[in-house]
């Protein structure tokens, strides 16, 4: 909505700003995979309604908070249970962090959902030309502060951060991007490149059962260090079930 815009301006979501942007996304949206829920403030500080998703929520030292964890999942699908409608389901920042195509389509699928019957999946990641996967590629590591290396299960994908908790982070193409989320969009309404990020939005959802089921038995079962699961599938089940108005197939 705002391409030229730097970080600063975002601080302040106030007056002409955020009567533009509410026009444009809403004013009942999701922040799916919210971090350490800045973005969430903001919008709820400005008047709106935001459900937050976050399996991993961090305190100090970026150590994961298990129960915090449960706790704003079970708020979020608290929320999805209601059956109020989303306009708008961000994906920000968030496929960067997710290490397996097959995990990402999961996200995309469940996105879908949320956005039914009519809202619209904003997804903003890095793209394949930011420099931290053009300088791997050239091997210009040795000067930074932490080291990068290439993976080989898929392209422009790098394991780094060593000096803190190393971590995949993927760099997508367009063609990626259309992959991931035009089998759960009948529209791709727009893909654009600024400052080497995608920004993409995806509308006309497509809701499938199946589909939907095995992502949130997988989205809702995610392992935590301690080796033990989150174990809300049955919840998420039943709020989505409840939301869409859908049974599960058998089996399934």
């Amino acid at each position: 909505l705002f391409p030229h815009n730097k970080w600063r301006d975002f601080c302040q979501l106030t007056g002409a700003t955020l009567t533009a942007w509410r026009q444009y996304y809403g004013n009942s949206v999701v922040d799916f995979g919210a971090g350490k829920l800045n973005n969430t403030r903001t919008l709820r500080k400005a008047g709106v309604q935001v459900a937050a998703f976050e399996p991993y929520f961090v305190t100090a030292g970026d150590k994961i908070h298990k129960a915090k964890s449960l706790e704003l999942t079970r708020h979020f699908l608290a929320d999805v249970q209601s059956g109020r409608l989303f306009s708008t389901v961000f994906i920000s920042s968030v496929f960067n962090s997710v290490p397996f195509m097959a995990d990402r389509k999961q996200i995309a699928i469940i996105a879908a959902a949320l956005c039914a019957p009519e809202g619209i999946c904003v997804c903003w990641c890095q793209s394949d030309k930011a420099s931290q996967f053009t300088n791997t590629k050239r091997k210009a590591l040795s000067r930074e502060k932490s080291l990068t290396f290439d993976l080989d299960y898929e392209p422009n994908i790098i394991l780094g951060d060593f000096g803190k908790c190393p971590k995949v982070q993927k760099g997508h193409t367009a063609a990626e991007l259309q992959e991931i989320f035009a089998p759960c969009f009948r529209r791709i309404k727009r893909l654009e490149l600024i400052n080497k990020f995608w920004y993409l939005e995806a509308a006309e959802p497509i809701v499938q059962p199946a589909a939907l089921a095995a992502a949130l038995d997988f989205e809702f079962d995610l392992p935590y260090p301690d080796g033990s699961r989150m174990g809300l599938v049955a919840e998420a089940r039943a709020a989505f079930a409840q939301r869409l108005g859908i049974e599960w197939p058998k089996g399934g």
